[in-house]
């Protein structure tokens, strides 16, 4: 089995996207997940997070609502 240069740098490209992909996810769900566990441990209550739309259906039937 002989090791080149080619496997090396797929192996490194590969390593550096999947840890890339890990940071993204941890940021984007894990992180924000776990925040609110915490604050809501400490009694605050608030909206669950939602990715990607947020508060936008909530604040959109409170704009309905006052007009």
């Amino acid at each position: 089995m002989e090791i080149n240069v080619t496997n090396i740098t797929t192996s490194l490209v590969t390593t550096f996207i999947v840890g890339w992909l890990w940071k993204m996810v941890d940021w984007l769900w894990f992180n924000p997940k776990r925040l609110e566990k915490i604050l809501r441990k400490q009694g605050f209550s608030g909206n669950p997070y939602r990715f990607f739309v947020g508060d936008t259906k909530d604040i959109t039937s409170m704009v309905k609502e006052t007009t």
